[in-house]
């Protein structure tokens, strides 16, 4: 079975609701434990999140929020 994980959900979707969830995810779970950052950096998530934010499934202001949010945790 392939792994996947929510940077590859958030990338290969095309549902803005499915995008907004994994977005908010992965902006959650930076709070809980700094070494997640170092595995999203690995992961090129926050890469893939801000390239996918000028995509007609990232429009919205809410998914714009949780992006800013992985930035800044990201960029710390």
């Amino acid at each position: 079975m392939k792994k996947t994980t929510l940077s590859d959900l958030c990338h290969t979707t095309t549902s803005h609701e499915t995008f907004l969830l994994g977005a908010a995810a992965i902006a959650n779970i930076t709070f809980m434990d700094s070494q997640t950052c170092d595995v999203l950096q690995g992961l090129d998530a926050l890469k893939l999140l801000i390239h996918a934010s000028g995509q007609p499934k990232a429009k919205s202001l809410f998914v714009k929020d949780q992006v800013c949010v992985c930035y800044v945790l990201n960029t710390k």
